[in-house]
């Protein structure tokens, strides 16, 4: 993420103390050890960047291709348009979806 739409998730991160609660005792938050999004697995942040963009109307899912199983597609859906692409693996389709969304979210912020 970059620009605007980063400045806005890590607030948006910031408000949503749930997530906090959800990963460490809310009493070693209190003492100063803080919650680092960087600390969680991938696949973790990848869920709450799904959520991120998901309270914006931005909706990412990621399949596998239902006809070249190998390959994997994501797909994105904002109040405009469909977006949909084919990659490689799971983790580049991951990455470009979130660059996509990222830039959607941008011009949300403008």
């Amino acid at each position: 993420m970059k620009t605007k739409c980063k400045a806005d998730f890590e607030k948006w991160l910031l408000k949503k103390d749930y997530i906090i609660k959800q990963f460490y005792e809310p009493k070693l938050v209190n003492e100063g050890f803080g919650f680092e999004f960087n600390q969680l697995p991938d696949s973790m942040k990848w869920g709450v960047m799904v959520d991120y963009y998901g309270e914006y109307d931005i909706e990412i899912e990621i399949t596998k291709h239902k006809t070249y199983k190998s390959y994997w597609c994501y797909y994105i859906k904002d109040e405009n348009v469909d977006w949909q692409e084919i990659k490689k693996s799971r983790h580049e389709a991951r990455k470009e979806a979130l660059k996509k969304a990222c830039e959607i979210r941008n011009k949300q912020l403008e």
